[in-house]
Parts: C-alpha cells; sequence; structure tokens
C-alpha cells in the first residue's frame, strides 16, 4: 500500500529544481559581492550602503578634527567651557563610538578632584549598566554648575561701564558678560538698551545726531566706526595743540679739528630760529664766569652751557695765543665732568 505521506515523484523533482536555482542565485549574489570588494576603485553607479560596522571602522581610521579635551580638575569656573569642548568633541570626532566608549572618554578628561568626586557614582552606574554619557554630564552639571553666575552677569551688566576703554576692546568683554547672563536669545532692543547705558559720555554725545539701527549687530557696526573716528580726531587734535614731533637724538661735534671754543652736543634749530652766536671770551673772563656759576659762554647765571641759546662763537686766531686756548678748553672740559 503506497504512503499518503510520500510526495509524489513529480512534486520531488519540482523541488529539486527550485533548490538549484535558489542556491545558483546564492551563489551568483555572493560572487558579485566578492568581485566589488576585490576592486573598490571601481566606481558605481549607486551609493553602497555602509553597514554600521563598516561605518564605526571607518570612523577609527579617520583623523581627529578637534584636539584632545583638556582635563577638568574641579574648577567651576571653568566647568562651562570644558563642557562645550566635550560636547563637541563627542558630537564630531567620537559621533560612531558606542554610549560606554563616549562616557569613558569623558572620564578620561577629568583629573583631581573631579575624578574623585564622580568616582562613587561612576561604580553604581557602572554596575548597574547605566553608564551613559549624557548621565555623566548630568552628575557633573549637579556638582559643578555654577547656578548663580546668570545672577552675577545679569548685575554686571548694570554696573559695568566702558570708561576710557576702547569700544573695540569694551564690546569684547560686554557680549562675554551679556552671554553669562543668557542674553544671547535676548530681543535687540533689550541688548542695544544694556549695552548703550555702558557707553562713555564722549560715544554717546557722538550718537545723538545719528539714526540708531534697528539690529543689535549693526548698532555695533555703528558704534565701531564712531568710536574709531573719535580716536582719530583725539590724536591730531593732541599733535596740533601741543606740537610735539619725536626729536633724533643729538649728534656729537668732534674736538679735533673744530674751530669752535667747546664741544657739546649739537643743538637742534629749526628752519624758522636764528640762533646768534657768542663773543669770544678769554681765560679771565671765562675763569670768573666760573667762580660764579655762570654759563662759559655768555655768561650770564641760571643755565649752563650745555642748555645756552647762543652758538658757539668762533676763535679769533689772530689774538689768541695756543696757550691760552688750551686753557680754555681744560676749564670747559672741567665744567662738563661735572655737571
Amino acid at each position: 500500500m503506497e504512503d499518503i505521506n510520500e510526495m509524489p515523484a513529480w512534486a520531488n523533482q519540482l523541488l529539486t529544481i527550485i533548490q538549484q536555482q535558489i542556491t545558483q542565485q546564492t551563489q551568483q549574489q555572493l560572487d558579485a559581492f566578492e568581485q566589488r570588494l576585490s576592486q573598490p576603485t571601481l566606481e558605481t553607479t549607486q551609493p553602497e550602503t555602509i553597514t554600521p560596522i563598516e561605518e564605526k571602522t571607518t570612523s577609527v581610521r579617520r583623523k581627529d578634527r578637534l584636539p584632545n579635551v583638556q582635563e577638568f580638575e574641579g574648577q567651576r569656573s571653568e566647568f562651562r567651557a570644558w563642557k562645550y569642548e566635550i560636547t563637541a568633541k563627542l558630537a564630531i570626532d567620537l559621533k560612531h563610538e558606542d554610549k560606554e566608549v563616549q562616557a569613558w572618554y569623558i572620564y578620561s578628561r577629568l583629573k583631581g578632584k573631579a575624578r574623585q568626586q564622580i568616582a562613587p557614582w561612576l561604580n553604581t552606574a557602572e554596575s548597574q549598566n547605566s553608564l551613559t554619557p549624557e548621565s555623566l554630564l548630568y552628575q557633573l552639571e549637579l556638582a559643578y554648575n555654577d547656578s548663580e553666575s546668570i545672577q552675577r552677569a545679569t548685575r554686571k551688566l548694570n554696573i559695568i561701564r566702558q570708561g576710557t576703554k576702547p569700544f573695540s576692546l569694551f564690546i569684547a568683554e560686554f557680549e562675554r558678560t551679556l552671554i553669562d547672563a543668557g542674553g544671547s536669545t535676548w530681543d535687540d532692543q533689550a541688548k542695544k538698551a544694556f549695552l548703550t547705558n555702558t557707553l562713555s559720555t564722549g560715544l554717546q554725545q557722538a550718537l545723538i545726531p545719528l539714526a540708531v539701527p534697528h539690529t543689535y549687530r549693526e548698532y555695533c557696526d555703528l558704534l565701531q566706526r564712531v568710536s574709531y573716528n573719535i580716536e582719530v580726531f583725539q590724536k591730531q587734535n593732541y599733535s596740533r595743540q601741543t606740537g610735539y614731533t619725536p626729536a633724533p637724538a643729538p649728534a656729537l661735534t668732534p674736538p679735533i679739528g673744530n674751530n669752535t671754543m667747546d664741544w657739546e652736543p649739537t643743538p637742534i634749530v629749526t628752519a624758522t630760529t636764528e640762533r646768534k652766536e657768542a663773543k669770544w671770551a678769554s681765560t679771565a673772563i671765562i675763569d670768573e664766569r666760573r667762580k660764579k656759576g655762570a654759563c662759559f659762554r655768555c655768561g650770564n647765571i641760571g643755565h649752563k652751557i650745555h642748555e645756552c641759546r647762543l652758538l658757539p662763537a668762533t676763535r679769533p686766531v689772530q689774538t689768541v695765543a695756543i696757550a691760552e686756548s688750551n686753557k680754555v678748553e681744560e676749564l670747559i672740559d672741567l665744567e662738563t665732568e661735572k655737571e
């Protein structure tokens, strides 16, 4: 008697054909995949699908775009900036890593008190398999986030003043305080009002005839231009009032081969000033002037020879003996040494 569970011959033959076709198609797909892997430089018309494993492997080989984050030692004032650096590092260079790797990287950037502070919680989180970068950062915020920083920055906005600082330097301090106070999202009118209240009196007066822009950024640009023009005007006005121009270093007149009575730093003579020449004085006159403490050149009391407004006298070669000339030079050298 024929078994009713036994398949007919034609069914077995059909099943065998189907299995052969499936095996053949599978082998063709494997051959095509292996051929594609063996030729990675060939361009494809459709974008390749990268599996998470391949994507993770690729991210490991890629060079980091951001530098390694500095270690945080537990300074409350430095926590906010450090948190921004850590968040950027996780989002750019470690975004393909799993949560546990990211959390351990955060822990590796802790040092000293900060590491000791988080160690007990870390042991509990690791034992419960709940260690994530978000939970670790939250614990750090509870310990080191300054809850009163916004209030302090807001109070500072009401008291800081530009004073004598250049606007280009003061605006950096103002905007840093504004960000600490949470004012980066404030309305432009509020930010302009706070900034105007901190400006110097001179800059506020210069803004009176000008139209104030609607946006905060345009208002800052206007203040930059006006402040620069004020600084340039003040420098030019100061130069006109004082007439000050840097003078070159005085040159020394060499004593050898000179026909003047003495040698000294050559005074600077302007083109519009005419100086008279002093009269020649004998040895006796020079000696008398030295005893009185008078100027060797003009004989007046109250200044020395290097301050005299007269030009050096011309030596009368025909009437003065060589010995007397040497005596005059010795007296003048002695006076110069005393000064």
